[in-house]
C-alpha cells in the first residue's frame, strides 16, 4: 500500500471500521511526535477496544535492547483469543548512526544498570568507530576516550567491560536491529498479530522502509520544518486547522474566528503549542460551548516556550529522551547545573504539596473539570494552605530566642518574622491565575507520595555531589533525569562512577 499522508489516515481508519479494508500486519507511523501519538491512539481505538488493551496490546520502548522482546511477543501466540497488537514506540532504528559520544553515554547507562552484555556491545562499537584495537592496553583505551568524558571513576567499569568485550564468544558483532526486525517480518507475522512502529525520522533509502510501504501501511506524520515559502505555510495551516477541529469536535466546543486568530498570534505555527493551549481553553470554557477572545487572553499568556518549564515538565512526565535533549540545550546556553537542580526541586516541592492535599481531601483531580476546581477546590486549597502555614509559624516561634531577641544567620540577616513570611508554602497566591495549579493537580494525580519522596532524596544526593564531589556536573544531572524516568528510583549510586 502506498505511503499515506496524515490527513488521509482518518479515511483509512473509517474503511477499517466499516470492514472495507483489513488491518495490515505492520504499521509505521513516522514524523512529528505529537501526530504519531495521535495516529497511534486512533489506530488502537479501531484495532483494540480500551477495555481489551491490558490483554491484547503490549508496548515496548523503542530501544535496541528491547527489540528482541518485542519480536518475541509479536511471534508468540496469546492465551487470549482474538487480535494481538505489539507496539515498538519512539524508535531510532531507522536512522541510528554510530556517534561516539552517543555510544559512550549508552555504555555508561548500561554499566549503571549492570547490563554487562549491552555495555560490551556499545563499547565494542565505540572501539570500532574510534579505530582502537580491542587488545590495546587499558591505559591506552582510557586515554583515547578521555575527550568523551572518561574519568578516573570509570576505570572499574572499563576493566569489567573489557573482560566482557574480549570474551571469544562475544567477538561476532550482533545483527543490527533493523536487519533483525526485517528478517522476522519477512519470515511472516502470525495471523491476527499486528506490529505498530513509531519513529520521529526514517531513512527512506533503506530497503526495510521500502518493504514496509509495500507490505504494510506507512503513515507520514511529518510537518514542515521551515515556513519560509507560501506552500509550506499553507500546508502547516491546513494541518493546524485539522487538529484544532479534531479537539473542538471531541469536546463539543466552537472557536470563534477572532479567538482562533488570537490563539495563532500568541502561539505561532507551532503544532504542539497550538494543540496544548487549545486543550487548556477547552477545560477553561467548561460548560460554555464557545471559546472567546477573552478566554484566549486569560489563558494563553506566553508567546514562546519556557525552556526550564519544558525541562521540568519532561522530567516529571518521565519523557527521558526529551528531557536530556532540553537539558543539554540549556547547559549550552549558559545555564549552570545548580540552577537546573533548583528548578527540579521547586517543581517537586509543589507536587508534594499538591499530592498531600489530594491525599488528605480524597479529591480525584483526573475527574475534575476546571470550573469545579476553581469554584470548589480552590477555596479548600486556600484553607488547607492557611492551616499549614499557621502550623509552620508555630514551629518557627518555638525556635525563636527568648526575650524577643532576633537571631542572625551566617550573613547577618534577620531570621525572625520576615523569614517566616518569606518561607510560606503556597500553591495559590493572592491574585494568581488558578489554571496552572489545576494542571499541576492533574499531573500529580498519577504519582504517589512515595515516589515523590524518592525523587526528593535523589535531588538531595545530586546536590551533595555537585557541591562536594569531583564528578562531572552534566553527568550528575543526566543521572537524575534517567533515574527519575525509571520505575524504581535508586537513591544510592554505585561506588564507582556515581551519577554516571
Amino acid at each position: 500500500m502506498p505511503e499515506l499522508p496524515y490527513r488521509q489516515f482518518a479515511s483509512y481508519l473509517n474503511s477499517l471500521k466499516e470492514g472495507k479494508s483489513a488491518p495490515a500486519p505492520v504499521y509505521l507511523l513516522q514524523g512529528d511526535e505529537l501526530l504519531c501519538k495521535t495516529a497511534l491512539n486512533d489506530l488502537l481505538d479501531v484495532l483494540v477496544p480500551v477495555e481489551d488493551r491490558i490483554t491484547h496490546y503490549e508496548a515496548f520502548e523503542g530501544l535496541p535492547e528491547n527489540l528482541p522482546k518485542a519480536i518475541e511477543s509479536l511471534q508468540t501466540f496469546s492465551f487470549f483469543p482474538g487480535i494481538k497488537v505489539v507496539g515498538f514506540l519512539d524508535t531510532a532504528i531507522f536512522t541510528e548512526k554510530l556517534d561516539a559520544s552517543k555510544l559512550f553515554s549508552k555504555w555508561q547507562e548500561a554499566c549503571s544498570r549492570r547490563e554487562s552484555r549491552n555495555a560490551a556491545s556499545y563499547f565494542r562499537k565505540l572501539l570500532e568507530i574510534r579505530s582502537i584495537e580491542m587488545d590495546a592496553s587499558e591505559t591506552a583505551i582510557f586515554d583515547a576516550l578521555s575527550d568523551l568524558g572518561m574519568r578516573d571513576a570509570d576505570r572499574q567499569r572499563l576493566s569489567e567491560t573489557l573482560v566482557e568485550v574480549r570474551r571469544p564468544s562475544q567477538q561476532d558483532p550482533p545483527v543490527e536491529g533493523i536487519q533483525l526486525l526485517e528478517a522476522e517480518i519477512r519470515r511472516g507475522v502470525p495471523q491476527g498479530h499486528h506490529l505498530i512502529l513509531t519513529a520521529e525520522a526514517v531513512d527512506r533509502r533503506k530497503s526495510f522502509y521500502k518493504f514496509l510501504v509495500e507490505y504494510g501501511v506507512v503513515v507520514d506524520c511529518s510537518v514542515p520544518k521551515e515556513l519560509s515559502t507560501k506552500a509550506s505555510r499553507q500546508a502547516m495551516e491546513t494541518l493546524l486547522i485539522g487538529e484544532m477541529q479534531r479537539i473542538l469536535e471531541g469536546s463539543g466546543k466552537r472557536l470563534s474566528g477572532a479567538a482562533r486568530a488570537a490563539l495563532l498570534e500568541k502561539t505561532g505555527y507551532d503544532l504542539r503549542m497550538v494543540t496544548s493551549e487549545l486543550a487548556k481553553l477547552v477545560q477553561y470554557a467548561a460548560k460554555r460551548t464557545e471559546i472567546t477572545v477573552e478566554d484566549v487572553a486569560s489563558v494563553v499568556t506566553k508567546t514562546k516556550k519556557d525552556p526550564i518549564f519544558e525541562l521540568t515538565n519532561a522530567v516529571m512526565e518521565r519523557k527521558t529522551a526529551q528531557a536530556l535533549t532540553t537539558m543539554a540545550s540549556l547547559l549550552e546556553s549558559g545555564l549552570v547545573p545548580p540552577q537546573i537542580l533548583a528548578a527540579f526541586h521547586n517543581q517537586l516541592r509543589k507536587m508534594i504539596l499538591a499530592r498531600n492535599f489530594l491525599d488528605q481531601t480524597g479529591i480525584d483531580a483526573a475527574r475534575m473539570d476546571f470550573d469545579t476546581f476553581r469554584n470548589q477546590t480552590v477555596p479548600q486549597l486556600i484553607s488547607y494552605e492557611d492551616a499549614l502555614n499557621r502550623t509552620y509559624r508555630e514551629w518557627q516561634g518555638r525556635m525563636e530566642p527568648p526575650e524577643g531577641r532576633t537571631r542572625k544567620d551566617s550573613v547577618g540577616k534577620a531570621s525572625g518574622g520576615d523569614r517566616i513570611k518569606d518561607a510560606e508554602i503556597r500553591l495559590m497566591k493572592k491574585g494568581q491565575n488558578p489554571y496552572p495549579v489545576f494542571l499541576l493537580f492533574r499531573r500529580v494525580q498519577g504519582v504517589s507520595m512515595e515516589r515523590l519522596i524518592q525523587w526528593m532524596r535523589l535531588l538531595g544526593e545530586a546536590d551533595d555531589r555537585l557541591k562536594s564531589g569531583p564528578l562531572d556536573a552534566k553527568a550528575v544531572l543526566e543521572y537524575v533525569v534517567i533515574a527519575m524516568g525509571t520505575e524504581d528510583v535508586e537513591t544510592k549510586h554505585p561506588k564507582e562512577g556515581r551519577a554516571r
